[in-house]
């Protein structure tokens, strides 16, 4: 949703990029509990090697990308309108600052960002 916001901006190509659920040495510190549950919902066959997380943020670099176009795997489609809203996306960054500001006080928003009328 935040990308589809900057990418309004004049000036601004705003690319979000998710890697996935990568398998990387920060699993060896889990709980030998939580690493029982996990291993007991095959929560592996959910994780990706690094080099196919690493390949995620490299074609993102590399290759041109369509606006409000997302893809997973070799998978293309379109972003939903629910994500894609200005509307939603104003009411996001409206929500996302009062709730900064009660719990930081001073709290001052970078002018790009929020520059709602």
């Amino acid at each position: 949703m935040l990308t589809c916001y900057l990418d309004r901006i004049k000036g601004i190509q705003a690319i979000a990029v998710h890697p996935g659920a990568v398998n990387t040495s920060l699993s060896s510190n889990i709980s030998p509990r939580m690493r029982k549950i996990l291993k007991t919902m095959h929560a592996s066959r959910f994780l990706s090697r690094i080099e196919d997380g690493a390949r995620n943020v490299v074609e993102c670099i590399e290759k041109s990308h369509l606006p409000k176009i997302f893809r997973n795997s070799t998978k293309y489609s379109n972003v939903p309108k629910r994500i894609s809203s200005e509307q939603n996306g104003i009411n996001l960054m409206i929500l996302s600052k009062e709730m900064i500001t009660s719990a930081l006080p001073q709290f001052c928003p970078n002018r790009i960002l929020y520059s709602l009328n």
